[in-house]
């Protein structure tokens, strides 16, 4: 399977095309980091929110309770 992407001489056929398609390449991957730390930027802001509204007294994230000191329900109460 030849593609023909040399000529007689050894040089590249069309070097314009390549041009075109090595730009279309770095193109891409530009976009895919600006997507990348746009991401990652908004991660960090949601991280600094979730910080900013842990009360004072759990400062490293208030673990869930055991089982056996979760409150039971009220007496008489009724799922609506």
């Amino acid at each position: 399977m030849s593609f023909h992407l040399l000529d007689s001489r050894g040089q590249l056929r069309h070097p314009a095309l390549w041009l075109v398609l090595a730009a279309l390449a770095a193109s891409q991957l530009l976009g895919l980091y600006a997507v990348c730390v746009h991401q990652v930027r908004e991660a960090q802001e949601r991280r600094a929110q979730v910080r900013a509204s842990e009360p004072a007294d759990c400062p490293g994230g208030c673990a869930p309770l055991p089982l056996d000191r979760v409150p039971a329900l009220p007496a008489g109460f009724t799922w609506r």
